[in-house]
């Protein structure tokens, strides 16, 4: 027995050579073995991280897109994985897969300290060809366990001191919820009888039974009672059988992009965790596709944030008249928040009513990015009472059907002029659909000093945007002085989200910026695509 050799185990070979061969197991292999002990937990998935490009995931910020399949698994075991500052995550299909996934992330918000920034993604499952998403037959009660996990993932990273929730499509989701339940068949009632003495007897003894706890109780009541004294409990006794505290709500930021989310059967789900966060929560965001002007007024109605400062409303590229938030239940949620500082609205309804008395105040609004006619609308209720407003943005709306009207954005422009601003403003002018703005531009031309544009002394910086599928016609580029000359007062023009190839070879184009700085003598910079020039020094230099 003396003789026999002590048994050498894998961890005793040198850290090197052991780091060589982990280096050589494949994704479950490395999983595997970092569940297996303590010595080898930090090596074999810190080489998982490594091969599938997930670095330094110990500082706490991670992007999962298109991923192993073992790596939520991995993350949710990596004990040296503390905190979660930022987790972008872009779930798979499958469905099966996606139930792991939903379950691995819930058990890691359930084990890290915290998780500030979240962002659930649903862009690749809803972008998988229907022949390869299919949703079989589930067992029974298998389809409710699913909605639970989801339900429960989402609850338990807002637990977990999560201060940005960003949840974006899932319309694939859909289909868990579109099952018939299945009939259940219970097994027939076996109903037994009792003698009537037998049943008579137990009734007797049941009412005297009634009696004495009656008794007992009055008894109680008349005499003087005799409290016992009890010696208080140790200190770490009391902590240890105290309840644990409920955890902190720190919620700041809801960013609900995935329509699912304000559909049965988690609409009141997502209610009841807005208003859970109303201490707290002070930007709200939704971009929906296909939500029903009902379920619209629902939301509007019901949330009441008191201390909300930025509030986002967005449709998709083509919005549709039959879907969008009511021009009424939008007032509403504005009238109810006088908090709100930046205001984004595009895709909800334009249609005044002419009995339309909801006027909100919003003493605190800095910016406004909406359709003209909300521009226009609550530039008109505040009455010159915007103090703290800097910054207009009017966006056109890509229709389906009919086109866009200018002629509210030339009301929205009149508007800007005659209402008494406190501080410069920042104009941006923002165009999502192509159809007319080669005649709008070229009208405000033709009208000269008798256009919108030669009242806006207040606009010292101008902003021209453009959605991604909109480039600014040749002819607009080519007498984009001629119509900048009608702004009195710029100082400062950028071109951004510009759709063309290359935005800067049109927009710093040497000639371009020479017959800008001489038909605008106020105007100092250009940016295009963030790179600035200036034009002084252009309108300084002769040759």
């Amino acid at each position: 027995m003396d003789d026999e050799k002590p048994s050498t185990r894998l961890t005793d070979l040198p850290t090197d050579i052991l780091q060589e061969i982990i280096s050589h197991l494949d994704n479950d292999g490395l999983l595997q073995l970092g569940r297996t002990c303590k010595d080898t937990h930090t090596l074999a998935l810190s080489e998982f991280f490594s091969q599938n490009d997930l670095r330094r995931p110990e500082e706490g910020f991670i992007v999962a897109y298109k991923k192993p399949i073992e790596t939520l698994p991995a993350l949710r075991a990596a004990l040296f994985v503390k905190d979660l500052r930022q987790l972008h995550c872009y779930l798979n299909p499958n469905l099966d897969r996606l139930i792991g996934e939903v379950a691995d992330l819930r058990s890691l918000a359930a084990r890290v300290s915290t998780m500030e920034m979240v962002w659930l993604h649903f862009s690749v499952v809803d972008g998988v060809d229907k022949r390869v998403w299919s949703v079989p037959a589930r067992p029974d009660g298998q389809e409710d366990v699913e909605r639970a996990c989801l339900r429960g993932c989402w609850m338990k990273i807002r637990g977990q001191s999560c201060i940005q929730l960003l949840v974006t499509g899932g319309e694939r989701l859909k289909e868990l919820y579109l099952f018939e339940p299945k009939p259940v068949q219970h097994p027939p009632i076996r109903v037994e009888t009792r003698p009537a003495p037998v049943a008579e007897e137990k009734n007797q003894r049941s009412f005297k039974k009634l009696l004495r706890r009656i008794f007992r109780r009055a008894r109680k009541e008349r005499d003087p009672v005799v409290r016992k004294v009890e010696e208080p409990l140790p200190k770490a006794e009391e902590q240890r059988l105290s309840p644990a505290p409920a955890p902190r709500n720190r919620l700041k930021e809801l960013d609900i992009h995935s329509d699912i989310l304000l559909q049965e059967p988690f609409l009141d789900w997502t209610l009841s965790r807005v208003e859970a966060a109303s201490a707290t929560l002070t930007k709200l965001s939704f971009k929906c596709i296909s939500v029903p002007r009902e379920t619209w007024r629902t939301v509007l109605r019901t949330l009441v944030l008191p201390h909300l400062l930025e509030f986002e409303v967005c449709f998709d590229l083509v919005v549709y008249e039959t879907c969008g938030a009511r021009f009424v239940d939008v007032m509403h949620f504005l009238s109810q928040h006088p908090s709100l500082s930046i205001i984004h609205l595009h895709g909800v309804e334009v249609l005044i009513l002419p009995d339309a008395t909801i006027k909100p105040i919003l003493p605190k609004v800095t910016s406004i990015t909406a359709h003209p006619v909300y521009v226009t609308y609550i530039l008109q209720s505040s009455r010159n009472r915007l103090p703290h407003l800097s910054a207009v943005c009017i966006s056109t709306e890509y229709l389906q059907t009919p086109n866009f009207d200018y002629q509210s954005f030339d009301t929205a422009l009149n508007c800007i002029a005659s209402f008494k601003f406190m501080q410069p403003i920042i104009l941006t002018l923002r165009f999502q659909t192509h159809y007319g703005v080669e005649e709008w531009f070229a009208a405000h031309r033709e009208l000269g000093p008798q256009s919108p544009l030669a009242s806006l002394h207040q606009i010292n910086s101008l902003i021209i945007a453009c959605a991604w599928h909109v480039d600014l016609p040749q002819s607009v580029t080519a007498s984009f002085d001629e119509w900048l000359a009608l702004f009195p007062s710029v100082e400062k023009v950028e071109f951004t989200e510009q759709a063309m190839n290359d935005p800067k070879k049109c927009f710093l184009d040497p000639e371009f910026l020479k017959r800008l700085a001489v038909a605008c003598p106020k105007l100092k910079e250009v940016v295009a695509e963030r790179e600035l020039v200036n034009i002084v020094s252009i309108r300084d230099d002769p040759t």
